[in-house]
């Protein structure tokens, strides 16, 4: 969750921080909490986060159906985002349920990337 510095004078007595993002990273958000959340939490955005591939969501039972739901409640309400790690899938999500799809990218660090092996061709493997 991120925090946000709260208005002076709303937090006598305890800390001066609140929350104003909640980030969930599970499919089912769409049908259990959202809009509950939403309406009981209208200063805090509740962003759907989708860490999957686009293959990999259509294996899920409920994946895309549960995407283009949050897509209906951002629509509907300030509060309510949906998200992906990658551009590939923000862009996915965009195009097929026109609604603007965050980019919220993992924090990896890719100045350590290390190239994946590649077998050499040229070598005989011994027949079995």
């Amino acid at each position: 969750m991120l925090m946000g510095k709260a208005p002076s004078g709303r937090a006598r007595g305890r800390s001066s921080y609140h929350a104003c993002h909640c980030v969930c990273a599970l499919l089912d958000f769409a049908r259990s909490i959202s809009i509950t959340l939403a309406i009981a939490y209208p200063d805090i955005t509740f962003v759907q986060l989708n860490h999957s591939g686009c293959a990999y969501l259509s294996i899920d039972k409920n994946g895309i159906k549960n995407i283009r739901e949050v897509a209906g409640y951002q629509e509907m309400m300030h509060n309510i985002r949906v998200a992906a790690n990658n551009e590939r899938v923000a862009k996915f999500i965009s195009g097929s349920f026109g609604v603007e799809a965050l980019l919220l990218p993992n924090l990896y660090d890719t100045t350590s990337f290390v190239q994946p092996f590649t077998p050499q061709k040229d070598r005989q493997t011994p027949c079995a």
